[in-house]
């Protein structure tokens, strides 16, 4: 009986330090994105670009592959 206390309690015990370290991550992700909600600079990890493509482009890159 004492082995399955114990497994209960760390099993108990593991459970909370899960859900608390997820909630905490979960605050700190949600603070990170309203925060860069007002810079639009951080919003992407890459700069957009335009996607260019011709007609004798795309027909060179089909032909050399």
């Amino acid at each position: 009986m004492h082995w399955l206390q114990m497994f209960l309690l760390g099993w108990l015990f593991f459970g909370i330090t899960t859900v608390v370290l997820l909630f905490w991550l979960c605050r700190r992700t949600a603070a990170a994105v309203s925060a860069a909600g007002n810079d639009p600079r951080k919003l992407g990890a890459f700069p957009p670009r335009r996607a260019e493509f011709a007609t004798s482009n795309l027909s060179g890159e089909t032909r050399s592959a």
